[in-house]
């Protein structure tokens, strides 16, 4: 027989993996928010929102960058707050049971490179094709289906890295791989700031 100590690790073993699904989900959905304020600099520009800002010299920079901010601290929030709320509901049907809340962090460390290189390639469109921008949906979309479902469908590696979540192992099953999410970081800073560069440059958009 299984001792009670195997059983533990066993069920531990069961719910990260579970956790892994979940987080990915959640990485998909906290992108949301984010693109959807972003993508609010070009609609409220068109709608004049903006005219007063600009009659008071307030900077491009500044408009960019709080719009850009804003939304990338609710997408990071959103998915932080949705991972702690798994770990509560775990920890409150599975008690001593659970595995520690660092283990479970592992998910929200793992994909938030991820989420900045979404929001990132957001940002590029909406400053150097603010009639595009709405492309920038496709990298949660197909995230999504590729890891959710790539497997029931034998989807090879190269097909689901395709996008930033691709490139993250199963956490918190697996530990953090460090030099993925410090590249996938420096690219998504980097987008952001090519997105300004861009904005900077362009004609304001008029109805």
């Amino acid at each position: 027989m299984i001792g009670t100590t195997a059983t533990n690790a066993a069920n531990r073993a069961l719910v990260l993996s579970f956790a892994n699904k979940l987080t990915i989900i959640f990485a998909v959905l906290a992108v949301i928010p984010g693109l959807i304020t972003m993508f609010r600099l070009n609609g409220d520009e068109r709608k004049g929102y903006f005219e007063q800002l600009h009659a008071r010299s307030v900077s491009r920079a500044h408009l960019f960058f709080a719009i850009a901010g804003f939304g990338l601290v609710v997408t990071l929030a959103s998915f932080f707050l949705a991972v702690c709320g798994m770990y509560v509901a775990g920890a409150a049907s599975m008690g001593d049971n659970m595995p520690s809340f660092v283990r479970f962090m592992r998910g929200f460390w793992g994909f938030a490179p991820a989420l900045i290189v979404s929001f990132g390639f957001g940002a590029l469109l909406s400053g150097l094709l603010p009639k595009l921008q709405t492309i920038a949906w496709v990298l949660p979309a197909y995230g999504f289906f590729s890891l959710y479902l790539g497997a029931l469908m034998n989807f090879p590696r190269w097909a689901t890295q395709l996008t930033p979540f691709g490139w993250v192992n199963t956490v918190p099953v697996k530990a953090v791989n460090w030099g993925t999410a410090g590249w996938m970081t420096a690219l998504g800073v980097i987008l952001v700031f090519a997105g300004y560069i861009a904005y900077r440059r362009r004609d304001l958009l008029e109805n």
